[in-house]
């Protein structure tokens, strides 16, 4: 499909994920799916009844069995606008994090310049790993290895990174040049999965990515219970520990960061996909 330079306004993104989270949630209501608001989303919605204002995405947390269960659901049937890719069924796809996209869109982002990614809403993937902590937090270093390995041949080399840096990268990508990404990433996916022979165990945690690394790993029976939260005026689920786990993650996350650290994490341009522009308007 020809692209056009139909830019999608920060507020109107907002707005798209909004919808997007609302039918994600109504499909998991119907379904007896269950999933939780993750990360700033989830700040988001304790603090702010919304999008912490300088942020741009929307995370949700799923157990595996779950997650499987809803890809069934996109797999069988697709629900309108919405696809769900991950590396099982998006060739070229090299993240960690499965994607629910709206197909009416497609970014400009350096990471997903292979394949047509969109806006879209992350899907975190919980695994049990461990009724020991010690052995959870083994379990998630080995994984780590993984994903260390495809960040270095995933990320580019730069003039604004410093230059032993860029000399690092150059050297990762002649030792990792017969090691593909997909593969790195079916073994990291792999070894989470395998976690799940700990069913029910003490400790979980998104362990495939590990944005917060160690502290990744929080106690299952955090995400025993689900309460109801606001989120842009709509009404989605969290833990019913949201505060232990928001100061596990951020501490006093009550407290609003200083000015310059007020901005997003995330180097994209989202646009109408050409024939949808319209729909600007209509949404207006």
């Amino acid at each position: 499909m020809k692209r056009t330079k139909q830019r999608i306004a920060k507020a109107e993104q907002k707005k798209l994920l909004a919808e997007m989270l609302g039918s994600i949630h109504e499909l998991c209501e119907k379904n007896q799916i269950r999933y939780f608001l993750a990360y700033g989303t989830l700040l988001g919605a304790v603090r702010h009844k919304g999008f912490i204002p300088w942020d741009d995405d929307a995370d949700i947390w799923m157990f595996r069995k779950d997650y499987e269960k809803l890809s069934e659901l996109f797999h069988a049937s697709g629900t309108g606008t919405l696809r769900l890719i991950d590396i099982h069924n998006t060739p070229g796809f090299y993240s960690a994090v499965s994607k629910i996209i709206d197909t009416r869109t497609y970014l400009k982002e350096n990471y997903f310049e292979a394949i047509p990614v969109g806006v879209y809403i992350d899907i975190f993937i919980l695994d049990y790993l461990s009724d020991n902590k010690n052995k959870a937090r083994y379990l998630a270093r080995k994984l780590n290895i993984y994903r260390t390995m495809l960040n270095l041949k995933m990320v580019k080399p730069s003039k604004g990174r410093k230059k032993w840096k860029n000399i690092i990268l150059n050297v990762s990508r002649v030792l990792l040049k017969n090691v593909s990404c997909s593969s790195l990433l079916k073994r990291l996916d792999y070894g989470a999965g395998k976690c799940e022979a700990f069913k029910e165990s003490v400790y979980c945690g998104a362990v495939a990515l590990q944005v917060y690394h160690a502290k990744e790993i929080m106690p299952a029976a955090w995400f025993k219970n689900r309460v109801a939260v606001e989120f842009c005026g709509g009404g989605y689920y969290a833990p019913a520990e949201y505060d232990r786990i928001l100061r596990h993650l951020y501490g006093n996350y009550k407290k609003l960061p200083p000015v310059s650290e007020r901005k997003s994490h995330h180097a994209f341009q989202a646009y109408w996909k050409s024939g949808t522009a319209h729909l600007q308007k209509e949404r207006k």
